[in-house]
């Protein structure tokens, strides 16, 4: 069993406090199964297995983590970002050049076309298009914030008018909600329009940074 995925990579890449997972790893998780402690950069670190994260990943569709609402992330991006360099796969090879050769290997030629830049007023590429600005929204809070379990999280919709509804399929789960990444979500309440960034799936991330006083920027 091979524990090389970082915890604390793992929950913020997914926009879970590290209080959260700590309480899931403890309630849900066996330990030399789906997690262990390992040396690492000379300190002992959280890691999980594979068999770790595919639990986490379950119990996020499942709604277990977020009080019920399903939550779809890209785990082939979590394991990339959350992966412990320098410790040994289960195929042997080095994590550090594993990385390292994924990274050259996704870089363009020199003499390689430019990107085009996108144009104004043009309605913007599907969730995925890769080479695209970032989609950008305003959100609306619609659920209490003091009601999510995860304080670093806000469950919102999209406003409507901005976009196709085939678009708002592909940016929110299956109940038409987002999942928006903030520092911290006290001072956000029931109704407020935030600017959002998507990110992937369902989850986004807030375009600003959080405001201070309740309910005002």
């Amino acid at each position: 069993m091979k524990f090389i995925y970082g915890e604390n990579a793992v929950a913020k890449r997914i926009g879970l406090t590290r209080k959260a997972l700590y309480r899931f790893r403890t309630e849900h998780m066996t330990e030399g199964v789906h997690f262990d402690h390992v040396q690492h950069d000379s300190r002992k670190k959280t890691a999980l297995s594979e068999a770790g994260l595919e639990l986490l990943e379950k119990s996020l569709v499942s709604g277990l983590l977020t009080d019920g609402r399903s939550v779809t992330v890209d785990m082939t991006d979590i394991r990339t970002v959350a992966l412990l360099s320098g410790l040994p796969t289960g195929t042997g090879e080095n994590q550090r050049s594993k990385v390292g050769d994924q990274e050259s290997g996704n870089k363009e030629p020199e003499n390689s076309e430019k990107k085009p830049r996108p144009v104004i007023g043009l309605l913007m590429a599907p969730a995925g298009c890769t080479g695209c600005a970032p989609i950008e929204a305003v959100l609306i809070v619609a659920k209490p914030p003091q009601n999510v379990p995860n304080k670093r999280m806000l469950v919102c919709t999209v406003k409507t008018g901005q976009m196709p509804a085939h678009h708002v399929e592909a940016l929110t789960d299956s109940g038409g909600m987002a999942y928006v990444q903030v520092t911290r979500s006290e001072h956000f309440v029931f109704g407020m329009e935030i600017p959002g960034r998507h990110l992937q799936g369902n989850i986004w991330e807030c375009a600003r940074p959080c405001p201070r006083r309740r309910g005002k920027w």
